[in-house]
């Protein structure tokens, strides 16, 4: 049974003038009743379809221009037969932010910008209404009336109904509510995320098909269809026909933590330093292969492409099981001296090999076939076919591997790996610093060719994660050449 108290809780709450006190009273109240949780759900359920059909009523009225005709009331038949108590609730919480939606105009403020990356037709400061926006390049950091924390990383096409209530058609959102927030939905082509106090993220590609990803707490995630699920700490779902389970991608979203750094690094001229570089790379008489990504020419292949380290720039994004990238390069020959180096983002460290670059096959005709990857627990592994540690070495595997290890901190981190089968040596650099040296017994020279990034050719090494810059040279760069293309390329300051 739902307590008269409860319903003045709730009331205050919808209506924006709870005390602090009452709202721990509140989130205590629903810590302890499932009843009373599946009661609210309900009701921010309702609230949502209500706030959605005033904002669709107040669209076609601006459409309508110069005509005031009658029209039936556009909330008829929206109502379930609540009891008397819920009804009562509806009349006088739920209706005043309905009254100020239908006589207010659309284009309200309700929330206000934080900080801006690279995307000039935004402004620190200013406020977003209720009307539709485009974010083509960067992030921004915003914050709701009701004081939800929300990075948005383009490309993202969103609108806001109302401060409890986010439309994103396309783009990652990262959401940190706070208790006063509760109640916050996120609405997506394929279904809708109703947050009960937490921090969430919700991927939506172009085309619809929707993820939620749940960090801290709880979401309801809705199928457009009508299916409901509980999503907790940790846990995955898309929004579809059968909420089914998703890998957990904390790392695949910008959140606030992340936004100071990147957007210091643009303000210090980053991108340029960086773009200087990569011509600097190019014109390497050793260079074996660069991708950067940016141009039409990118290779074949089953993966995403969404926004590389910089404001508007591209990267593959492998995040499907069989996902992958078809690449040629270095000849069916041998190269004594090789040095990989990749800026890489992970979503997720799992229990297996995800791949940064994998030659196809692995057979002993073909000494010396390079698989570059992230071992299990998220250490750098270089493996030439057919090569062997020195006896005092005590990599796992037999195969060279760093001592320290990536991990999905929602970061880019630059690795790089040397491989010198003359003098036996395979060296470890993660964000521009040597990591490891490793010695060989068998070290034959790297055999390159047709191969993957982001997957084996037998779809069992998939990277979670996007890959930026992959550059390949058939030379030792130095430690003061990685270094300085770490401090250049780095999207952080």
């Amino acid at each position: 049974m739902i307590s008269d108290e409860l319903h003045r809780l709730v009331a205050v709450y919808v209506e924006g003038i709870a005390t602090k006190d009452e709202v721990r009273q509140l989130d205590a109240m629903l810590a302890r009743s499932p009843d009373a949780r599946r009661w609210f759900i309900e009701l921010c359920d309702l609230d949502c379809a209500i706030q959605v059909e005033a904002a669709r009523w107040m669209l076609e009225q601006e459409e309508s221009v110069g005509q005031r005709t009658a029209r039936p009331w556009p909330l008829v038949g929206w109502f379930r037969p609540y009891e008397a108590a819920v009804l009562a609730f509806v009349c006088t919480g739920l209706l005043i932010p309905l009254g100020l939606a239908l006589f207010h105009t659309p284009h309200r403020p309700v929330a206000t910008i934080v900080k801006v990356i690279g995307d000039g037709q935004f402004r620190s400061g200013s406020t977003l209404g209720t009307r539709s926006h485009e974010l083509t390049a960067g992030a921004i950091e915003l914050v709701t009336a009701r004081g939800v924390g929300l990075v948005i990383e383009a490309p993202a096409s969103f609108r806001f109904d109302s401060a409890d209530l986010l439309r994103l058609e396309r783009g990652r959102i990262a959401a940190d509510v706070p208790a006063a927030g509760k109640g916050f939905t996120v609405l997506t082509p394929s279904g809708k995320a109703v947050d009960l106090g937490t921090r969430f993220g919700i991927d939506v590609e172009l085309g619809g098909s929707s993820e939620v990803h749940v960090f801290e707490g709880e979401v309801i995630a809705e199928s457009a269809r009508g299916g409901r699920v509980s999503v907790r700490d940790g846990e995955a779902v898309s929004l579809g026909d059968d909420n089914e389970g998703r890998e957990m991608r904390s790392g695949a979203f910008i959140r606030d933590g992340e936004i100071p750094s990147l957007y210091a690094a643009v303000e210090a001229g980053q991108v340029a330093r960086s773009q200087a570089m990569v011509r600097k790379i190019r014109s390497d008489t050793s260079l074996i292969a660069l991708f950067d990504f940016e141009g039409d020419d990118r290779p074949a292949g089953q993966y995403r492409l969404v926004q590389g380290r910089w404001p508007g720039s591209i990267a593959p994004d492998f995040s499907k099981p069989d996902d992958h990238m078809l690449v040629d390069f270095g000849g069916d020959r041998a190269w004594p001296q090789v040095t990989f180096a990749a800026w890489v983002r992970l979503d997720r460290v799992v229990n297996r090999f995800q791949s940064l670059y994998h030659t196809d096959g692995w057979n002993l005709e073909k000494p010396g076939q390079v698989h570059w990857l992230v071992a299990e627990a998220g250490a750098l592994r270089f493996s030439p076919n057919m090569a062997r540690l020195a006896a005092d070495m005590s990599d796992q595997n037999y195969y060279p591997t760093s001592r320290s290890v990536l991990d999905e901190k929602g970061r880019w981190s630059h690795v790089a790996t040397v491989y010198d089968s003359d003098t036996k040596t395979t060296r470890f650099f993660l964000d521009g610093l040597l990591d490891r040296e490793t010695r060989l017994a068998v070290a034959p020279p790297a055999m390159l060719g047709p191969a993957r990034i982001g997957n084996w050719n037998w779809d069992d090494r998939k990277l979670s994660g996007r890959v930026d810059e992959f550059v390949v040279w058939g030379r030792c760069l130095t430690a003061e050449e990685i270094g300085d293309i770490h401090v250049a390329g780095s999207p952080y300051r």
